[in-house]
């Protein structure tokens, strides 16, 4: 494994536990998908543009910054999910508390920032540096199903707690974030709902509903990816965040040496 990955670039709080393995049996390196990224993209920025130590540090602060708030954000939306059902107006002054574009902008820089890196595809930097062969495996001829809700519910319910099962952030279930969605727009007089904002695709959706509840939801995931022939039933699927499952995309766990559901 390249020496690449011992670099100082690479902060303590992205690297998986002492002996995590990776789906396939190699020595993970990262905790979770987002936790990958963001170390990536540290390392470009030290080891490949050699940008100045201040500049990197700054960067690394903003990332565990905006993780903090991330998980932050799961365990206040757990919180409404119990209160809303229980006491109403303790939820609506929690859902009031929530800083909604402190959350939107946690929730991008950890799961999409690409702006300093245009030229740069992360996943082939990672083959790269662990010298892996890049090449995928063949598409499938007939890929499985595609997943549900259904399948986010029960891949929910089997999780510990509802916590993601790469990173342990927190997260509410599919029938909790539908639940919360209802009582917030049947409530609008009381809760804090902030309008629509243009999204990077032109269109306009309510920062709240797009951002602030998906961010906090729990979502089947793939452990071998869909895309590459993997199952769509319950022993290939695992609950994970929204930061885990977006960040992830298709890519295997294996690419960028990330650790294995628990």
């Amino acid at each position: 494994m390249s020496s690449h990955w011992f670099s100082a670039a690479i902060p303590a709080w992205t690297r998986a536990p002492d002996g995590a393995l990776t789906p396939s049996g190699l020595p993970a390196v990262f905790r979770s998908s987002p936790h990958a990224w963001m170390a990536l993209r540290l390392i470009y920025l030290a080891d490949i543009v050699r940008a100045p130590v201040d500049v990197v540090t700054g960067t690394e602060e903003r990332y565990h910054r905006s993780w903090n708030t991330y998980v932050r954000h799961g365990a206040a939306m757990q919180s409404l999910a119990a209160l809303i059902t229980t006491n109403f107006n303790a939820s609506v002054t929690l859902w009031n508390a929530i800083d909604q574009p402190e959350v939107d902008a946690a929730f991008s820089t950890v799961i999409c920032e690409r702006e300093p890196f245009p030229r740069t595809n992360l996943a082939t930097l990672a083959m790269r540096q662990f010298e892996l062969d890049p090449a995928r495996p063949e598409e499938p001829a007939v890929l499985d199903r595609k997943l549900t809700s259904a399948d986010n519910e029960a891949a929910w319910v089997l999780s510990p707690g509802g916590a993601c099962r790469s990173c342990a952030t927190p997260t509410i279930s599919q029938r909790q974030h539908d639940q919360i969605k209802r009582t917030l727009r049947t409530n609008q007089q009381v809760f804090d709902l902030l309008p629509s904002y243009h999204q990077t695709n032109g269109r306009e959706a309510p920062l709240w509903s797009s951002r602030v509840l998906i961010a906090a939801k729990g979502v089947a995931d793939h452990v071998l990816p869909w895309a590459h022939g993997g199952r769509t039933c319950p022993d290939n699927l695992a609950n994970v965040c929204a930061a885990c499952n977006y960040s992830r995309s298709s890519t295997s766990l294996d690419v960028v040496r990330v650790a294995t559901y628990t």
